[in-house]
């Protein structure tokens, strides 16, 4: 069962302001628990299916969002994550990329955005992220 809010581990208040976070998975029952987890922490979050979808969103305001979570193996659509990546560095996106994902990241490894293994019950995974999110430059 889902643990309830006063017994996650991260429930703490963030000494930033809250972040905008689009986070890109195509796996719903997955994606439902990583938008859950992140608002729990006290993320703004928006979630999308695919790849391209999360390029409109990012060609309609690039300095909206200040962290793309990525999965590197997205089914649902014709451009993987790690294309997104590089679609976003290309545009010079201002905010941050991290990849979350379960496959290694494909791609240029000296470009590789930092990677967390999609995991959930490790500390590298889904928690990780979020403290990772901690650490992060407040937005301006």
């Amino acid at each position: 069962m889902y643990a309830q809010k006063r017994n996650f581990p991260y429930n703490k208040p963030l000494n930033t302001v809250n972040m905008r976070i689009l986070s890109v998975e195509d796996d719903q029952n997955i994606h439902q628990l990583i938008l859950l987890s992140l608002r729990e922490a006290g993320f703004e979050t928006v979630g999308i299916n695919n790849a391209e979808g999360a390029k409109v969103i990012v060609e309609k305001n690039p300095h909206f969002y200040d962290v793309i979570l990525i999965d590197e193996n997205l089914g649902h659509g014709k451009m993987t994550g790690t294309e997104l990546a590089e679609y976003l560095r290309e545009i010079q996106f201002p905010g941050h990329i991290i990849a979350f994902s379960s496959e290694w990241w494909a791609g240029d490894q000296s470009q590789t955005p930092p990677y967390f293994e999609k995991s959930f019950h490790k500390t590298d995974g889904l928690l990780g992220v979020i403290e990772f999110l901690r650490t992060l430059p407040v937005p301006e």
